[in-house]
């Protein structure tokens, strides 16, 4: 919308006959535009005219700076430095950009973030903070190096601090460094020690002043001395001790004697669970409190926390009077007393009575909790305390919240986002949780009012979306719970936010939850796809690899391929591959994979292939070397031709693309195995049409791919195996690339991969074996090298799929015809094993024919009847014993469906025909069988095989051995007679071209 509205000015701007036409304009309305836009955003605006540049570089519009995906350094932080002088927060990620914030000339600093700063040391943060001394909120995150110096120094240097979090200490936080803090920030209200190795819990009796304080993740020497510490604390209102060892009674004295605690965070804390908060003796406890556990409802506590004081009458007025009666089970609101102390009236209810015990419900926080069908549980000792309990300030009648409880509702709610955070890292041993109440708080979250919780929360959501993010496979329980509490929503407006940060989480988050396809489905309802496309476009790397990594994921869904395409997805995908130079190879290679999944589309890929995507996609494949983006652009040419075997205008139009074979046939000699595979399998599907696979040899493929089936033979590399043999068996169709094959060595690797473990293995090195065996001189080699034994072996194994095994018998039938037996060198002689591989071929066609053969005992004395009409089959006539179409119920249920795929050459066809005629009726009935498969109605390639045998004179083959009865056997005349009608099925409708 903002970049519309500005696209809406500069042409209102044309239209005007002023030169200056844009001047006219106030300037607060381009601050006003410029104030939704990103850092690098306004960067790119400010390279259109001196104008906006003067607009875009003032400092009020840069009071707060987060450098994630920014490339922030020590150049980029002097550049922007006169710019900064109104800065008021800044988010730093890592150590160098935390250095680099020194040269930042930001004296109205105020809130200071640095995150994963493991590599920080004390000196580097000490003159960091030294600068600006005027910080009121300083974050630490993952401080591993940092010691009790860099907390004195922080004490000294920053008077006016009101807020510290410091998160992963490796050194003991002593005594003496809190009480330096604690005297030197006499407004520090909260500290957060997370994570950290120690912390020395007498030094907390001097933090009078402290309101909020977190220890969770820490240790301490004794809990029983720190709950005797804490409890005297006179302002102390909320305490986070989640993954700690705190036990119970350290828990209840601390709740007990307090004269101010009503905040207790207590995650995945082992004694703090669901039977502490049911105990009697908890409900006895004089206050109120809003207890956070595992076990119980956050959504409802934190939705409590953050409501506004002036709900407390009505939500109390809801709650049935003492007396009443209450469903059995229910847990009693805890007994209240007026509070002893008076040091913070703000900040707590002065409650008088009993009665004004309160549950908030789901049904009043519809902005703050997405609906759900589950019943919700009550696990709070009393009604949860937070900002629905909080009495407003004398004289403030307005439902607004105070700027200390404002502070506490902050603070429970990064400390709940936290825990959770580390929740995650045990997803399987919490799976429970996650489904019933943590994705819910997650979902409530992401709309929080500080960007970091919301940052924090989507991170979770994405981490929990997912398996494993390496394969990024989905687990369905939990992206549907999460997209059923609502998640997608909230998710896309965080994407809209004119924070780089937000928006990379957001999509990555929105991005795992598309390998769910359900969630896809809603994510394209919902507006999702033109949402992934602008950030896709976003001047941040960072945020548009996300996005980039979310449509890749999105177009996984087959059924949304339609609707991404009508979407214009694939132009403005191939302008990205156009648009981002070679440092951003990852959001190449991202926006490729996308493509891949939509070339595997029969509709996307012809438009694919009619554009300039194959150009874009030839030039990067040429000119990048990262592995990963060359793997996906192949995987897209690859998917390309995979549909050209329905219409070759594809693997044509890839074929033509100028040095695109030879790049291909290149990465299968020399690439790394990743990219062997993907170029072996788009030379296996280039290589159904026959004039490119004459292409690919010209430019050295089979010996290329020659040379890799014998690098991978020998291992259990299967997947390479495979794809390497299917090109071998693409290629070797053509008698040309047959015969080179042999004469390059390729028959012993595929005499060896026939004998692998792998089916598919298997089934390719058949493949190839088959058509190589049609060349006598091949034919030797086979034998030379044992492939005899091994297509035997082939033809009768268990592991074996039927197609291989097909296909091992057809070529042991090319070593034992007359036809082979023409050259002056038998393949096999009489004498030799050829009775073994007689009784083999045998076996097989027995096995697979002979169920017709007995449904038909009689075929010879029935009249010939027409073919059906196509789509109708013919019934058996009562009384009439077997129809005369028999056949097309018979011959289906022997069918191999697999052969349909199968082509075969008008050379292989004549060959079959001929082989009716071998002297072995072994032989005869193998090719008969054959022809029957190749015949079958509704084939892929059968009216080319029909055309084929009317070509080779198959037809008077077919009738000569059904006129000489005495002559040929039972067996083969019903097969001859089964072709017969399958040729005359066919020829009804075979016009169109072959």
């Amino acid at each position: 919308m903002v970049v519309r509205t500005l696209a809406m000015v500069m042409d209102a701007s044309k239209r005007v006959e002023q030169p200056n036409a844009v001047s006219v304009l106030p300037d607060e309305i381009f601050e006003a535009i410029f104030s939704h836009l990103t850092a690098l955003e306004k960067a790119r605006v400010a390279g259109v005219c001196r104008l906006f540049r003067d607009i875009a570089y003032r400092p009020r519009l840069w009071r707060s700076l987060d450098t994630w995906g920014l490339g922030w350094d020590r150049k980029v932080a002097a550049t922007i430095s006169s710019r900064c002088t109104d800065l008021e927060e800044l988010t730093a990620r890592g150590a160098v950009a935390a250095l680099s914030c020194i040269h930042l000339k930001a004296r109205k600093l105020r809130k200071l973030h640095l995150d994963s700063c493991a590599d920080l040391m004390d000196a580097a943060l000490g003159v960091l903070i030294g600068r600006h001394e005027g910080l009121t909120s300083v974050h630490l995150d993952g401080a591993a190096f940092l010691t009790n110096e860099s907390i004195e120094v922080i004490a000294l240097a920053c008077p006016l601090l009101e807020s510290l979090r410091v998160g992963g200490f490796k050194d003991c936080v002593d005594k003496e460094a809190l009480t330096v803090l604690f005297e030197g920030c006499p407004k520090l209200a909260e500290l957060s020690l997370t994570d950290c190795q120690m912390v020395d819990e007498g030094g907390l009796a001097a933090a009078t002043q402290l309101q909020l304080l977190s220890l969770a993740g820490c240790k301490v020497s004794s809990w029983a001395i720190a709950a005797e510490v804490l409890h005297k604390l006179p302002n102390l209102v909320g305490i986070d001790v989640s993954r700690t060892e705190i036990w119970t009674t350290n828990a209840s004295y601390l709740l007990f004697n307090s004269q101010s605690l009503s905040i207790l965070i207590a995650l995945d804390c082992r004694c703090v669970n669901d039977a502490f908060i049911s105990s009697r003796l908890l409900s006895l406890c004089p206050r109120k409190l809003a207890v956070f556990i595992l076990d119980g409802d956050l959504t409802r506590s934190l939705a409590c926390v953050r409501s506004p004081p002036n709900g407390v009458a009505q939500a109390a007025a809801e709650v049935p009077p003492q007396n009443s009666p209450t469903k059995p089970g229910a847990k009693l609101p805890a007994e209240t007393i007026p509070l002893r102390s008076t040091q913070t009236p703000h900040l707590l209810p002065m409650v008088q009575t009993r009665a004004q015990a309160l549950v908030t419900s789901i049904a009043d926080l519809p902005s703050l909790v997405s609906p759900s069908s589950s019943p919700l549980k009550c696990t709070e000792p009393g009604p949860p305390v937070g900002k629905s309990v909080w009495e407003a300030e004398e004289g403030n009648d307005d439902a607004v919240l105070t700027s200390a409880q404002r502070r506490a509702a902050d603070w429970v709610e990064c400390a709940l986002v936290h825990g959770l955070q580390r929740a995650a890292e045990k997803k399987a041993e919490l799976e429970r949780f996650w489904l019933q109440n943590g994705t819910r708080a997650l979902v409530a979250l992401l709309q929080s009012e500080q960007a970091s919780v919301q940052e924090k929360a989507a991170v979770t959501l994405a981490d929990l979306a997912i398996d494993e993010a390496d394969t990024v496979t989905a687990h369905v329980d939990r992206s549907t719970s999460i997209y059923k509490e609502g998640a997608i929503g909230p998710l896309l407006r965080l994407a809209r936010r004119p924070v780089d940060s937000l928006q990379g989480e957001a999509m990555k988050a929105l991005g795992n939850l598309c390998v769910n396809k359900h969630a896809a489905e809603l994510v394209v309802q919902s507006g999702g796809i033109g949402a992934f496309l602008r950030a896709a476009n976003s001047a941040n790397k960072w945020v548009a690899e996300e996005a980039a990594g979310a449509l890749w994921n999105l177009s996984m869904n087959d059924s949304l391929k339609d609707r991404i395409a009508a979407a214009g997805v694939l132009d403005a995908l191939v302008g990205l591959l156009s648009r981002w130079p070679k440092d951003a190879e990852v959001v190449q290679e991202r926006v490729a994979g996308a493509l891949a999944n939509m070339a595997n589309h029969e509709a996307t890929s012809f438009s694919m292939v009619n554009g300039p995507c194959l150009g874009v996609l030839n030039r990067l494949l040429r000119t990048s070397s990262h592995e990963g983006l060359q793997e996906q652009i192949v995987r897209v040419l690859a998917n390309l031709a995979a549909q050209g075997d329905c219409n070759t205008s594809n693997n044509v139009a890839i074929a033509r693309t100028p040095f695109c074979l030879s790049a291909l046939v290149a990465l299968t000699k020399d690439g790394p195995p990743m990219l062997q595979i993907e170029a072996a399998t788009a030379l296996w599907n280039l290589a159904f049409d026959e004039g490119v696979r004459e292409l690919i040899a010209a430019e050295g493929g089979v010996h290329s791919l020659v040379g890799l089936a014998k690098q991978c033979c020998g291992g259990e590399f299967f997947a390479l195996q495979e794809r390497v043999t299917g090109a071998l068996w693409g290629l070797s169709a053509s008698q040309g690339n047959s015969v080179l094959i042999g004469e390059e060595g390729g028959i012993p690797p595929l005499i060896q991969m026939a004998r692998s473990a792998s089916e598919d293995v298997q089934e390719a090195a058949a493949g190839v074996l088959w058509n190589l065996a049609f060349d006598t001189r091949n034919a030797r080699i086979i034998k030379a090298e044992g492939g005899i034994p091994a297509l035997t072996a082939l033809s009768v194994s268990p592991q074996s799929t039927l197609l291989a095994k097909f296909m091992a018998v057809l070529a042991l039938s090319y070593l034992c015809d007359s036809q082979a037996e023409k050259d002056r060198h038998y393949v096999l002689r009489p004498s030799d094993d050829r009775k073994e591989v007689f009784q083999r071929i045998s076996a097989f066609v027995d096995e697979h024919s002979q169920h017709y053969v007995s449904e038909v005992p009689h075929l010879e004395t029935l009249p010939r009847a027409p073919p059906a009409p196509k789509g109708r089959r013919w019934e058996v006539l009562p009384g009439k014993g077997p129809s005369v179409l028999t056949w097309q119920v018979t011959s289906e249920a022997s069918t191999m469906r697999e052969v349909g795929d199968l082509r075969c050459s008008d050379f292989e066809i004549e060959r079959f025909t001929l082989m009716l005629r071998d002297p072995y009726e072994t032989l005869q009935h193998c090719a008969a069988f054959a022809l029957l498969q190749f015949t079958m109605p509704g084939g892929r390639h059968t009216p080319h095989h029909v055309a084929a045998m009317r070509k080779a004179g198959g037809t008077e083959v077919l009738s000569a051995i059904l006129s000489n009865s005495a002559g040929a056997s039972k067996k083969l005349r019903c097969l001859v007679e089964l072709i017969v009608c399958n040729i005359e099925e066919s020829g009804g409708h075979t016009n169109h071209k072959d």
